[in-house]
């Protein structure tokens, strides 16, 4: 049985079944006890459990084949199995609804729900479908000039490594997934002092 955890508090309700009838509690929950399931865990945090090492770049939508998220299983990669996947957010619990940040991509924090329970590839998808929108002309000039050059070389990659020509890919503009400079690879999710709905996103350098 799962704990169902809503946004902010920490009153926690879940069900349990008594002769047919279904009743609901509430019980305290501290913030720090929420544990990740082990595709939203940094790797160097689990090494120690064998799980594989997680293969997310967020410049690229996880519903494509092309682009899945893989795992590393020690010497050959797969995609990641519909049941991992599927799998819950929480070890514990039911967690509905996350807020998460990025440092460098602050402006658009990643809101993700799913009444049902939310499950790692609701996060995926959420991060992506943030992270991939066009940068309105209002936000390329509110943002450094200097560092928009910057992130140039970047944007200019992921065009020519996206499905299409490059040329049309870079007519469509700069994306805010841009603004990270090539550093899109999913390192995982930690808390924030804030609140249980808040998240920090951590990225990786990208292989070469």
């Amino acid at each position: 049985m799962k704990a169902t955890i809503k946004e902010g508090k920490n009153n926690v309700p879940f069900t349990h079944h008594h002769s047919r009838a279904e009743s609901i509690a509430t019980v305290p929950l501290k913030e720090e006890a929420i544990a990740l399931s082990w595709p939203l865990v940094e790797f160097a945090r689990r090494r120690h459990s064998r799980t594989p090492l997680l293969h997310f770049d967020v410049g690229f939508d996880p519903r494509i084949d092309e682009w899945n998220i893989r795992a590393n299983r020690g010497g050959y990669s797969t995609p990641l199995s519909r049941n991992e996947r599927d799998l819950s957010v929480s070890t514990h619990c039911i967690l509905t609804r996350m807020v998460i940040r990025c440092r460098v991509l602050e402006k658009w924090p990643v809101v993700v729900e799913r009444e049902q329970g939310l499950r790692c590839i609701d996060v995926f998808r959420a991060i992506y479908d943030t992270y991939h929108k066009p940068l309105t002309p209002a936000e390329l000039v509110s943002l450094d000039s200097n560092y928009i050059e910057r992130c140039r070389p970047a944007f200019e990659q992921r065009c020519e490594d996206s499905p299409g020509l490059a040329l049309f890919n870079q007519r469509r503009g700069m994306r805010r997934v841009d603004l990270l400079r090539g550093r899109r690879i999913f390192k995982g999710l930690t808390r924030t002092s804030e609140s249980g709905a808040n998240w920090v996103l951590q990225f990786d350098e990208p292989q070469r």
